[in-house]
């Protein structure tokens, strides 16, 4: 059996070739929980999502559909003989990124000469990177920063700042975020 890695939400598909089984019969066990998935060709879990086929007389098919993290972990695939006899397989679930609106920061508006703080916090699996560009007077791309620190602003740095996460797992995902710069402009008298 083959190692898999799936995307959250699609289906995973494992194969175990069974020969010459004679009367014994194959399980399909979640290694990690010991939980019994499936006899032969009789699913004993209640979830849904969990198939079990046979094509042939020796190809046992566990099928577990829309993927979740939760899925994620060992599978065996045994036969009852005596020795026992399994082969063991993992299950990996990526998922893509997903910025977290609630700590990211919103547009901002900051006086001249102070330092712009601008986060930009993505979640998946496996972990996304982060990548800024920036637009305005100046065009500019960052990498793999979720903190952007702009010491001493000026009206130069007005413009909008775009955060991309990406991790591999389709799609990417993207954020705008307004700078706003405020001029510390000195008081006259009349």
């Amino acid at each position: 059996m083959k190692n898999n890695t799936v995307a959250e939400g699609k289906t995973a598909i494992f194969t175990c070739i069974v020969q010459n089984l004679g009367g014994h019969r194959v399980a399909w066990i979640k290694a990690d929980s010991k939980a019994i998935l499936a006899i032969h060709d009789h699913v004993i879990t209640n979830k849904e999502k969990i198939k079990v086929t046979r094509n042939d007389g020796s190809t046992y098919i566990l099928t577990i559909e829309e993927v979740s993290p939760s899925d994620e972990g060992f599978y065996m695939c045994q036969v009852n003989s005596e020795p026992m006899l399994h082969q063991v397989t993992y299950l990996g679930v990526v998922s893509p990124p997903v910025i977290s609106d609630s700590e990211t920061t919103t547009d901002l508006s900051i006086l001249e000469n102070k330092v712009a703080r601008i986060k930009c916090v993505a979640k998946g699996t496996p972990a996304p990177s982060i990548t800024w560009k920036i637009k305005g007077h100046f065009q500019d791309e960052i990498e793999n920063k979720s903190l952007l620190i702009i010491h001493n602003v000026t009206r130069n740095n007005m413009g909008t700042l775009m955060c991309i996460a990406r991790n591999g797992v389709p799609p990417a995902r993207s954020k705008t975020i307004k700078l706003y710069v405020n001029c510390k402009c000195k008081k006259t008298q009349f």
